[in-house]
């Protein structure tokens, strides 16, 4: 994770794929092709639910185009009747994110949970 980069973890173990951070890479498809890699891989070979934590500082037009190739992974996986939960954090005094989100949501019809934080996020 740096200040352009979010971290990212996938735990294979637990169930768990967490995006946390802002997303502006200078190369969005570069940063992350392996992560949507990795995410294929853990789809072929989950548990029967996964939880997906995106806390999102902030994404710039590249990253929302990513976010959106992991979102419908996830959606093709929830219709291959996994169980997912889907927890969308955002800074509880920016709408864009939280906005983002919901844009998110309707365009593959994926539920969501949308959590506010405060500013030490």
């Amino acid at each position: 994770m740096t200040e352009e980069t979010p971290e990212v973890i996938v735990d294979f173990d637990k169930g768990v794929i967490e995006i946390s951070g802002s997303s502006l890479p200078e190369d969005s498809v570069a940063f992350y092709h392996p992560i949507l890699e990795v995410v294929k891989e853990y789809i072929e070979n989950s548990k029967p639910k996964t939880v997906v934590n995106l806390n999102i500082k902030y994404l710039n037009s590249s990253s929302q185009k990513r976010m959106m190739e992991l979102v419908s992974l996830l959606h093709v996986y929830h219709k291959q009747g996994n169980e997912i939960e889907v927890n969308w954090y955002y800074p509880e005094d920016d709408e864009d994110i939280l906005d983002e989100g919901k844009d998110f949501a309707k365009l593959i019809a994926l539920p969501m949970n949308f959590i506010p934080v405060t500013k030490n996020f």
